[in-house]
């Protein structure tokens, strides 16, 4: 009598191979392919174990996230609130307008503190907020293309917003003449007029800050920039200026103050808000939206908050008056930090 095919001794093995073939072959008999899933860019921070997302607002002190309401009750409690932004980035800007809202709600009436407008730009920008000019005045009389750069909707929310609310807006930047000067032949270039006109210190002592800044000026070409010590200077006197400008309209009027500025002056804490704790004593505190496009290391000093946001597109700039290097954002248009 003939053998079954159930006494075969490979049997077993033919029919998994068989099912096999059947479950490989299935997708392309149904014209389907097989897609495997990434993981989404993902930021850890120093001393957690878990991974944190885009979307998320991290409170560094405490190493855990924060509801959006829990950010707006910690911000409200200080005097001087800094929100950092890369400056072509929409999420973060949507960001600010959003916390200007939620902090008017608490406050009333504050300042906003702009980096994007010199304060030798401050008349037409009164005159912008106060009603008496067109948004095409002010534009004109502030030379935005050559002053920023930036797309002007970024940002005209936020002046939107205090012309609504009576607030007012301090230009607080340095004057971009000056800083381009001594960007590239350093403080000893200015001549006495154009010295007196800056704050009477500029700290360049900071060897943390200098160390940071070395290292992000080293990563990027810089033209005619070559001298590092110059674009150091330059820097502090953007800072130095920035902090000068809001110190002495707190220590004028007392009130709560908003200030919007790049997140490389926030960073640590040495660009704007050190310099400005020399000056007066406030309640200071900084919340930096962070871009997150891969597996980043966060570390626990970066600021008091940090708003977790996605991948954006990048909207070129042309801007022939801008300081070479300047625009690369202190480093964070870079890819972050891998962990």
């Amino acid at each position: 009598m003939s053998a079954s095919f159930s006494s075969c001794p490979y049997w077993n093995l033919i029919l998994r191979l068989s099912t096999l073939l059947i479950i490989v072959a299935l997708p392309l008999i149904s014209g389907c392919t097989v897609t495997t899933r990434t993981m989404p860019p993902m930021a850890r921070l120093e001393g957690v174990k878990r991974p944190f997302f885009a979307g998320q607002i991290l409170d560094l002190k405490r190493k855990n996230t924060i509801f959006y309401r829990e950010l707006v009750e910690k911000l409200s409690s200080s005097d001087i609130v800094f929100l950092g932004e890369v400056h072509d980035n929409p999420d973060h800007h949507l960001i600010q307008i959003q916390l200007l809202q939620s902090l008017s709600d608490k406050w009333g009436k504050f300042a906003l503190g702009v980096e994007f407008i010199p304060a030798n730009k401050q008349p037409p920008l009164d005159e912008y907020i106060q009603g008496k000019a067109s948004e095409e005045e002010f534009l004109k009389k502030v030379n935005w293309h050559d002053t920023w750069g930036y797309d002007y909707h970024f940002y005209r929310a936020l002046l939107e917003h205090q012309r609504i609310m009576g607030g007012s807006v301090i230009a607080i930047n340095a004057p971009h003449e000056l800083v381009k000067k001594v960007s590239r032949a350093g403080l000893g270039s200015l001549n006495p007029e154009e010295r007196v006109s800056l704050p009477q210190t500029i700290d360049l002592t900071d060897k943390v800050h200098r160390a940071y800044l070395k290292k992000i000026y080293q990563s990027h070409p810089h033209g005619n920039l070559k001298n590092f010590e110059y674009f150091y200077e330059a820097q502090c006197v953007w800072e130095e200026t920035m902090a000068e400008n809001i110190a002495k309209y707190y220590s004028r009027y007392k009130g709560k103050i908003i200030v919007i500025c790049g997140n490389g002056h926030i960073i640590h804490g040495f660009g704007i808000p050190k310099r400005l704790r020399r000056r007066i004593k406030a309640r200071v505190m900084t919340l930096m939206p962070y871009p997150l496009t891969e597996r980043t290391s966060i570390e626990k000093d970066m600021a008091d908050f940090v708003w977790l946001t996605g991948k954006y597109f990048r909207i070129p700039k042309h801007h022939p008056g801008k300081i070479k290097g300047h625009h690369k954002q202190n480093g964070f248009d870079k890819k972050p930090r891998k962990n």
